[in-house]
């Protein structure tokens, strides 16, 4: 985390304006490192993130563009991760550098703790959260909580 995105990558009414962090919006980013303290794999949100398509919530503070609140090393050596802010879920893949899948915007409603299980399903909780207005969830930002099972 702590890689500087600079506001000209974020454009439009995307999160609260004005509330950036002096002046900057910040993105994500996972490291990898040896016990010898040697980077031996980087990724950088702001070079895998479509600031068109990965809208901060308009009630939030645009501080930090993602707000990775998740990071899971899978068995693929690929990294689940929640993207709060986005209200996303993603699987990067490590050997690319992009995206193997993502999901949640429109959907969740600033999730946590998403899990792999066995089938390769995940389990997700959506705290619900600033969920926005759509044809499923009629009635503007609905806040309920629930756990999903997603099929990737």
């Amino acid at each position: 985390m702590g890689e500087n995105t600079g506001t000209d990558r974020i454009q439009g009414e995307r999160g609260i304006p004005g509330t950036e962090k002096e002046g900057v919006i910040w993105a994500d980013s996972f490291r990898e490192i040896t016990p010898e303290g040697n980077v031996v794999w980087d990724w950088l949100g702001y070079e895998h993130l479509d600031p068109e398509k990965d809208t901060i919530c308009p009630l939030c503070s645009r501080a930090e563009w993602t707000h990775a609140n998740a990071c899971f090393v899978l068995p693929s050596g690929d990294v689940l991760t929640s993207f709060l802010t986005l209200n996303t879920i993603a699987i990067v893949d490590k050997d690319k550098g992009g995206f193997k899948w993502r999901w949640g915007a429109g959907e969740l409603g600033h999730q946590h703790d998403p899990t792999q299980l066995e089938d390769g399903s995940i389990l997700v909780f959506d705290n619900g959260g600033h969920r926005p207005s759509s044809e499923k969830f009629p009635y503007g930002m609905i806040g309920f909580s629930r756990v999903l099972e997603v099929k990737p």
